[in-house]
C-alpha cells in the first residue's frame, strides 16, 4: 500500500488528482489503453467536463496517444514512459506501440480486470 500512496504522490505532481491518478494506475498495470466510457465507469459520472478535462490533460502532456476506431470511438494509449517509471515498470510493454488487434485484446483486458467496467 505504501507504493500506491507514493505513485499517488508522482503522479499528482504531473497534475492528475486522486481519482485521475487511481485510474491511470489500473490502466497502466492492466492494458495501457482503454476508451472514453472506462474512465466514466471507473469515476461514476456522465460525460462531460471532469471527463473531458483528464482526456484533455492526458494529450497535452503528451502522455497518451489515441486510435482513432471508427467515427464515434477513439482509444486512448498511455505511452508516456514518465507515468511507468513512477510505476515502476518503465520498460512495461502496455506502453510500447501494437496493432490495432492487440489494442482491442487490451481492451476487452481492462474490461475484465475491474468490477466497476
Amino acid at each position: 500500500m505504501n507504493d500506491e500512496i507514493q505513485t499517488t504522490q508522482q503522479l499528482k505532481a504531473f497534475g492528475y488528482n486522486e481519482l485521475e491518478t487511481r485510474f491511470l494506475r489500473l490502466v497502466a498495470l492492466h492494458s495501457g489503453v482503454f476508451f472514453r466510457r472506462h474512465f466514466m465507469q471507473f469515476a461514476e459520472v456522465k460525460s462531460g467536463k471532469r471527463v473531458d478535462s483528464f482526456l484533455k490533460k492526458l494529450r497535452s502532456k503528451k502522455h497518451c496517444q489515441t486510435y482513432p476506431l471508427n467515427k464515434n470511438a477513439t482509444a486512448y494509449h498511455l505511452t508516456s514512459k514518465a507515468i511507468y517509471r513512477c510505476l515502476g515498470h518503465p520498460d512495461l510493454r502496455h506502453r510500447r506501440s501494437h496493432k490495432i488487434d492487440y489494442v482491442k485484446s487490451k481492451l476487452l483486458a481492462l474490461d475484465y480486470c475491474s468490477p466497476k467496467f
